[in-house]
């Protein structure tokens, strides 16, 4: 089954004279039985991608929600919405990610999974940079100082003693 669509064009070339020319243009409809079978083959492939890097025995929950908002009856009657519910078996990272940005389920069960694939790679990303920054710490901390760095830290520690000891009250042993 295909769609088509006619478009009259007006040409006013001639003040006088009007031209009408008609176009007839042929297309698929939008949501075809490739386009959805297309469309379930990159949902499958972004769920493959979320399981490989996500944690061994985490849980995904997928709810499907009556969405609101502008689209009429139709987005008032089918679920459209889906909700991904993503927890770690430790439980320290629980995402919850509503999708309604489309008008087909299937268009916002990919926004999802594309959100939450993002999201997780984001979490793994800080956790590694956090890492990364606290064996910077521990390393800067345990490393022995060259005798440089100490004369340098000795010069700075006399500095700082003679700064406090001008800032002390003088006590006058003579009013005693």
């Amino acid at each position: 089954m295909t769609l088509y669509e006619t478009i009259e064009l007006w040409n006013n070339i001639d003040s006088k004279r009007n031209y009408k020319s008609e176009l007839t243009c042929y297309a698929e409809p939008e949501y075809s039985r490739e386009s959805r079978e297309h469309k379930e083959l990159e949902l499958k492939l972004l769920r493959e991608k979320l399981f490989e890097i996500s944690e061994p025995n985490c849980t995904l929950e997928e709810k499907y929600i009556k969405a609101s908002g502008p689209g009429g009856q139709k987005i008032n009657k089918s679920a459209i919405c889906d909700q991904l519910i993503y927890s770690n078996p430790s439980g320290s990272i629980k995402i919850v990610i509503k999708c309604k940005k489309h008008r087909t389920l299937m268009l916002n069960r990919i926004e999802a999974t594309k959100i939450l694939i993002s999201r997780i790679e984001e979490i793994k990303e800080n956790e590694i940079a956090e890492m990364k920054k606290e064996n910077f710490r521990e390393a800067i901390k345990n490393r022995k100082l060259t005798e440089k760095e100490k004369n340098i830290r000795m010069i700075f520690k006399r500095h700082r003693a003679i700064k406090k000891k001008a800032r002390s009250k003088i006590i006058d042993e003579s009013e005693y």
